[in-house]
């Protein structure tokens, strides 16, 4: 700059280059991390820019259902098996969906020191109908609709090293309501009161993959009435778990595994001799995106369902699926 003191271009270039330098610096003397702006070389063509690290691709995109932070749509076709009875396995048609009828960025917080910044600012969702429906080759055999009153989800980038939060998310007020021919579920109903969950990622120092992992816990209340007279209706309050494990590269897909377990109990004295209910999901699949909003997944899940009647031995029925799954998630 000093050798060309009447060449503005030169002159500008360089004043570019030195306030981009002092962002880092300042950026390093915080023990944080900031993308460095583009920054114009002189000599090279107007177009040319040298720019600093780019954010990890949403690796949580269409990866599971407690994403809530994403309308989506599927299709399904699966062979199933492990049924209650030889009317139910064979070939399946699934369709499932999520869509949110309010959806809004909360106002960021503002830190008014020289320090960490502070997390990214939620979404708030009002609103979110979901639902899943399976058809065999003469009936409906599975469906479940449910709605979310309000939610809150917070997604941080996927841009630092070592282990780091990816999503939290605050569910008030959801309802479920469906039944499951396959399980002997002739219909099931919760209200869940809240849950809540985090999901954490690891990246290594090459940002070649990224590891995920999450857990999360709801309660609430749920209703189940089984094909079976003998058994009783079960009513109890439940503690519901889930836990997700996966891997997301950036060039090939996502691949994971992930369980969802609702158990219900009572408050009441053994002598009252109340009955309960234990339903749990494992899933595990590979998915892959495709351009524009589309995904291939390739997928096995298990679903399992037990009524524990003190009059009776306990009721277990499950279900397995093993298919693939066309979807859109924005």
């Amino acid at each position: 700059m000093a050798q060309h003191p009447d060449d503005p271009e030169i002159q500008q270039a360089g004043q570019r280059a030195l306030d981009a330098l002092d962002a880092l610096d300042a950026a390093l003397s915080r023990g944080t991390r900031v993308d460095m702006p583009p920054v114009e070389l002189a000599g090279q063509p107007a177009g040319a820019t040298v720019t600093g690290p780019s954010a990890f691709p949403n690796p949580m995109e269409g990866l599971d259902s407690w994403n809530i932070d994403e309308n989506y749509w599927g299709a399904a076709i699966a062979r199933e098996d492990w049924t209650v009875n030889n009317d139910y396995p064979g070939t399946k048609l699934a369709l499932s969906g999520r869509y949110s009828l309010y959806r809004e960025e909360e106002d960021p917080l503002v830190s008014d020191c020289d320090c960490s910044p502070p997390p990214p600012a939620p979404i708030r969702l009002i609103g979110t109908v979901s639902g899943q429906a399976q058809a065999g080759d003469d009936d409906l055999e599975r469906i479940y609709v449910g709605v979310s009153t309000i939610a809150w989800q917070r997604n941080f980038p996927a841009e630092q090293l070592g282990w780091e939060p990816l999503r939290d998310t605050l569910d008030l007020g959801a309802g479920l309501v469906g039944r499951d021919d396959a399980l002997g579920i002739n219909s099931y109903t919760e209200i869940t009161l809240a849950r809540a969950g985090r999901t954490w990622g690891w990246m290594p120092e090459s940002r070649k993959f990224l590891v995920m992992a999450g857990v999360g816990l709801s309660t609430g209340y749920a209703w189940a009435e089984s094909t079976r007279p003998e058994y009783a209706d079960v009513s109890n309050p439940i503690i519901g778990s889930w836990t997700t494990l996966g891997i997301a590269w950036p060039d090939w897909g996502n691949l994971y595994v992930e369980q969802h377990v609702i158990n219900g109990f009572s408050f009441s004295s053994p002598s009252a001799r109340d009955s309960t209910s234990r339903e749990a999901i494992f899933r595990a699949g590979f998915i892959k995106k495709l351009p524009a909003c589309m995904s291939l997944e390739l997928f096995a899940d298990k679903r399992s369902f037990t009524f524990s009647d003190f009059n009776l031995q306990d009721l277990y029925t499950k279900a397995r699926r093993i298919g693939v799954e066309l979807g859109c998630s924005w």
